[in-house]
């Protein structure tokens, strides 16, 4: 019956662009009125709204893989071109950022080769890099200099790949790479258009999941998924977008952008045919509280926060911005707020079981919002009981690389996925690629290191090799905080 559905739902083409690849719905089909999800006729259907980057078509992958047993298009040849691709595109946007600052390659000779392969290579046709090419590209995220313009460069604008690939340039550079699960996951890639896709629970029945591209000019299409059955909205802000520039825009902020536009469709005349209610979806947890934990930046460009570095204070903060945007556009609505962390698959099953659950129980829409109710869905105690087990992975800057991609390949995915099945968020912390230049420059090198190592213990990996570690130039600055005392005992 799954495969019947699958096949009856939805007639789509799939446009693959050069180097990285979208996916463009040309039917919509109209399955009724109702929220009931146990009648194939009448389907839920979950909406993925907001802006770009937000974590949509992450979300979206890993219902695919949840629903479709760990299988994806984004296999094989084409996903292995998607994430050589971000690698790419990452190296053209730091070396831009390069060109207008300071930041230089340690190496002049790699500097002069990078150079020339900027100038000649499209980021769109990156499947045509020879191995040369590729080696070249691995050099380059071995290179001091570019790691340290890539740091800056990080919290100054949109971030869109994440560090695994940086971290395992090697192995995804390398001829016979072949992406994961989670590689797939993890990778970057620009939805365009509408990509609808249709499943079948064991537990709440058929009900269609939508993606939607999040850049301006694509929210145009948004009206078009309202004109039939009308849609469950799960509006996704990512946590810590707060100060970075848009994908359109180098003067914009993206958190402000996303309130506003969540004002635009809960205000707007297309959201009259839509369920009613909103699902808000804090996304970004883990990127949220690495963010602000090393710095009160959340303060510089929301001048109201007073919470410092505390990661649940910034969450509410963030939280109350989104209440503040939703009910001054439309007073009352009821509203549902969940957080979770989009590459982290156990977040992405609890939300649409969540929402599932939610919409099953108020069939007619949410009830409406009261100032004092609890925004959060209330769940059953077992599960608020999930825990976190943060591991602290330590090793020389350019030394262990063999081992490190062992651990993020084989090991850390299993243990992810045996402490999943156990109610354990598994956390790896690798700070090769956390500590800023601006960090460095002042001083809080060691403060943010120790305070990781305390907030893993009492697990550490240390990988010793031929290499020594990092050597201060000159006295080292030991930050005025009880619990870094024991180093000044030695020399």
């Amino acid at each position: 019956s799954q495969l019947l559905a699958r096949a009856t739902s939805v007639v789509r083409v799939f446009a693959m662009g050069r180097g990285r690849g979208c996916c463009q719905s040309t039917e919509v089909p109209h399955y009724g009125s109702s929220f009931d999800g146990g009648d194939e006729n009448h389907r839920t259907r979950l909406l993925l709204l907001g802006c770009g980057e937000s974590g949509k078509s992450t979300i979206n992958k890993q219902v695919m893989m949840i629903f479709e047993n760990g299988r994806s298009y984004y296999e094989g040849a084409f996903g292995r071109d998607i994430i050589v691709g971000n690698i790419f595109t990452l190296f053209r946007q730091v070396l831009e950022y390069m060109d207008g600052s300071a930041s230089e390659f340690s190496c002049a000779k790699v500097a002069e080769r990078a150079k020339k392969l900027f100038s000649t290579v499209d980021e769109y046709s990156t499947e045509d890099l020879s191995s040369d090419d590729r080696a070249l590209l691995y050099r380059v995220f071995q290179d001091r200099g570019f790691m340290s313009a890539l740091l800056s460069y990080r919290y100054s604008t949109t971030y869109p790949v994440r560090d695994d690939f940086v971290a395992r340039a090697y192995d995804v550079l390398s001829d016979g790479y072949e992406p994961s699960s989670e590689d797939i996951v993890r990778m970057y890639i620009k939805t365009t258009g509408i990509i609808q896709q249709s499943y079948v629970s064991p537990e709440f029945g058929p009900f269609d999941f939508i993606d939607t591209g999040g850049q301006r000019s694509e929210r145009k299409k948004w009206h078009h998924m309202f004109n039939d059955t009308p849609p469950v909205v799960m509006f996704v802000i990512r946590l810590d977008e707060y100060g970075q520039t848009l994908y359109e825009s180098d003067d914009g902020d993206r958190l402000a952008e996303s309130l506003q536009t969540i004002q635009s469709v809960v205000g707007g005349p297309m959201f009259k045919n839509a369920y009613r209610g909103v699902f808000v979806v804090l996304n970004g947890t883990d990127l949220l509280r690495r963010r602000i934990t090393r710095t009160n930046d959340l303060k510089v460009y929301y001048p109201a926060y007073r919470g410092g570095r505390n990661y649940d204070a910034a969450l509410d903060f963030i939280r109350n911005l989104v209440i503040e945007a939703v009910q001054e556009k439309n007073p009352g609505l009821g509203m549902r707020i969940l957080t979770c962390s989009a590459v982290h698959r156990p977040d992405v099953e609890r939300l649409v079981s969540d929402v599932l659950t939610e919409v099953r129980a108020h069939p007619n829409g949410l009830p409406e919002w009261e100032a004092h109710a609890h925004a959060v869905i209330p769940r059953p105690v077992a599960d608020l009981s999930w825990k976190e087990a943060r591991i602290f992975v330590s090793s020389t800057f350019l030394d262990q690389n063999g081992e490190r991609n062992h651990l993020t390949q084989v090991v850390f995915p299993e243990l992810r996925e045996r402490c999943a099945r156990n109610r354990i968020r598994f956390v790896e912390i690798d700070l090769r690629w956390g500590v800023t230049e601006d960090d460095a420059k002042s001083n809080r090198t060691l403060e943010i290191c120790m305070g990781e190592v305390d907030r893993c213990r009492p697990f550490f990996i240390g990988l010793w090799g031929e290499r020594y570690g990092w050597v201060p130039d000159k006295e080292l600055h030991i930050p005025d905080i009880p619990s870094l005392d024991w180093i000044r005992e030695y020399p």
